[in-house]
């Protein structure tokens, strides 16, 4: 590595070296008187000269090399005047691109909550920042009281299953047989009052045949008149007692028809509003059923979707509340950057676009993303519109951070030149030309930097020649020399 020093350093040096030597002739006059006497009897003091005598010929030997360099450095060099380098300004295709910033925010942000109230939280089994996976258990919720309920509603809709049985088939096997055996006697009990009527029917017959015979005999005087009073008497009896056979038989017919008659209810079942009334008690038992079950699968709270837990609110021992999240959750643990653009640049984003993500948090890193969708609204107030830039997912990025961004939009041709080539004068950028061995500023406005170029968009025009080494240490109207090879180009600095 090479030293150099100014003439300012040089009597500096000069100095040193007396001190040095004087010194040394110092610490000789003192060790002579003792030397002759030690020489002998000791080896590490002939070390110790042999040491001092070899730095003393080292540092003499580089401080006259830098006296050297300065003579020449001088020689060189006139006093107060730079040697700089110029090159001309120059076009150069550079890639576009647009820098917008915003916050970062979850893809599609899912809010996580307990649709029961009332129930204590027993235990949670997700913490902030864990990826997890669809249907895994996030907490679980007390659900005694729920547990309860529903063995009470089975309860009931199993007996509701047994009373409709019963309304399709009221009566047993035995009451069926019984039935049957009761149609069998009225079926005999009909023939035997049907065989008594025939009876009856022969002896009224009978009976008024022999009160015609009487009369007669009686009108001729053969019988007595009360022969034949009893006779027309035995036909009104014969006649009566037919009268009731006949009525016998309609109440044994009737009888028999209201046994047949329920008999075939029992075979067929019971009635069509007893076996409705049944089924519908039956459906409302079982929603009561479902409902409690939906209710208990709910004390389970699970992930909706694979996804990443942003933030965590439930706590063992609390009350939920229905309404109330208790995990913030982003789906599939993708983010996006919702980027605010001026209504004059939206119209260069489309979707696709890649972007470039800077973060203050990890500023040696760069995160790509992609435009996702550019919103159809701008507002009205600040004239700003919304683009929506598609993060993958990764474990740096946080929901809330402020990032910067650029978005690539095409190349185009503009001048730049050399980073070092921009001094700055009361804070505004320039850059400097030689017109007759002095430095003459020129104000610019300065864009995009790319590398070790920087942008001028005014100031300067494509072939102007500016100072590039130096340019850092010099002011308006100061002397230069431009350095040998680099040959001045006859164009000047645009106005």
């Amino acid at each position: 590595m090479a030293i150099r020093f100014d003439k300012r350093t040089l009597p500096e040096i000069g100095r040193l070296q007396e001190i040095f030597r004087g010194r040394q002739e110092q610490e000789s006059e003192l060790e002579r008187p003792n030397l002759n006497r030690k020489a002998a009897s000791d080896p590490r003091l002939w070390l110790a000269i042999f040491l001092v005598l070899l730095w003393c010929a080292g540092a003499g030997l580089v401080l006259s090399r830098f006296q050297g360099s300065g003579r020449n450095l001088a020689k060189a060099v006139p006093d107060g005047v730079l040697t700089v380098t110029v090159e001309p300004v120059a076009v150069h295709r550079t890639q576009q691109k647009l820098a917008v910033s915003g916050s970062i925010s979850a893809w599609d942000p899912i809010s996580i909550g307990s649709e029961v109230s009332g129930l204590r939280i027993e235990s949670v089994e997700a913490e902030e920042g864990q990826t997890v996976r669809q249907g895994q258990t996030l907490a679980v919720l007390n659900s005694a009281v729920i547990r309860a309920t529903l063995e009470e509603a089975q309860a009931q809709f199993n007996a509701s299953k047994a009373n409709l049985v019963k309304a399709r088939q009221p009566n047993r096997s035995q009451d069926i047989n019984a039935l049957r055996d009761a149609l069998s006697a009225a079926e005999a009990g009909i023939a035997q009052e049907e065989s008594d009527l025939k009876r009856a029917s022969a002896q009224r017959d009978q009976a008024r045949i022999s009160a015609e015979r009487y009369r007669k005999l009686a009108d001729q005087g053969a019988v007595a008149v009360q022969d034949a009073e009893l006779a027309e008497m035995l036909v009104k009896t014969t006649t009566a007692d037919l009268g009731r056979t006949e009525e016998r038989i309609r109440a044994a017919r009737f009888a028999y028809q209201q046994i047949k008659e329920r008999l075939a209810m029992a075979l067929t079942g019971g009635r069509r509003e007893d076996v409705d009334v049944a089924a519908a008690n039956i459906a409302q038992v079982q929603a009561t059923v479902h409902r409690l079950q939906a209710q208990l699968e709910q004390t389970v709270i699970k992930a909706p979707t694979d996804g990443l837990v942003t933030r965590r609110d439930a706590h063992v021992g609390d009350i939920t509340v229905s309404g109330k999240p208790l995990f913030s959750f982003v789906r599939g643990g993708r983010l996006e950057l919702r980027a605010e653009v001026s209504e004059k640049d939206i119209a260069q984003f489309q979707a696709g676009q890649p972007v470039e993500i800077m973060s203050a948090a990890y500023p040696r890193h760069i995160f790509h993303g992609r435009v996702r969708v550019i919103c159809p609204q701008v507002d009205a107030n600040t004239r700003m519109g919304m683009v929506r830039i598609d993060i993958p997912a990764q474990r740096y990025l946080m929901t809330g951070m402020f990032v910067r961004a650029e978005v690539e939009c095409g190349e185009r041709s503009c001048c730049a030149v050399p980073t070092v080539a921009v001094g700055s004068d009361r804070g505004q950028p320039v850059v400097f030309t030689v017109d007759r061995n002095r430095a003459r500023s020129h104000k610019v406005e300065l864009g995009e930097r790319a590398g070790s170029l920087v942008e001028v968009v005014s100031g300067v025009s494509p072939g102007d020649q500016i100072i590039v080494t130096g340019a850092g240490l010099l002011k308006d109207d100061d002397p230069v020399m431009v350095a040998p090879g680099n040959a001045l180009g006859a164009k000047g600095p645009s106005s």
